[in-house]
């Protein structure tokens, strides 16, 4: 790949707004008592400067 399509660094704070913005559910990744990875898709609220999501104990 050239360097010229390469993205290097870290994404621009707009760029996340915008991708935000876009999206209607988020994935959000943690893991279980045991260890084990556990990842749900999650419906959320962003206002541009944070991100609201609702988790459930049983997770």
């Amino acid at each position: 790949m050239s360097d010229a399509c390469r993205v290097r660094g870290h994404l621009t704070w707009r760029a996340v707004d915008l991708r935000l913005r876009a999206m209607r559910e988020i994935w959000v990744a943690m893991t279980r008592p045991d260890g084990r990875p556990h990842a749900v898709p999650v419906w959320f609220w962003w206002n541009g400067v944070n991100l609201y999501f609702t988790a459930w104990p049983h997770w």
